[in-house]
């Protein structure tokens, strides 16, 4: 079951580092803005409860 839901957390890891409107929003002034919808999109689609993502700078919690 653990190495199930390690596989799971690396696919929507994967999906995000991939998604072209997720990097961009990091060059904004407010990429959370940006980034919200599309995480959470993703956190109904994979039945996960929370996502993060990460840049140089900044980490934000979905």
């Amino acid at each position: 079951m653990d190495r199930y839901i390690g596989q799971q957390a690396m696919t929507v890891a994967k999906l995000s580092v991939m998604d072209e409107r997720i990097i961009a929003a990091f060059e904004t002034d407010h990429p959370s803005e940006v980034i919200q919808p599309i995480a959470e999109t993703i956190r109904m689609e994979t039945g996960a409860s929370c996502k993060f993502e990460t840049s140089a700078t900044a980490t934000y919690n979905h």
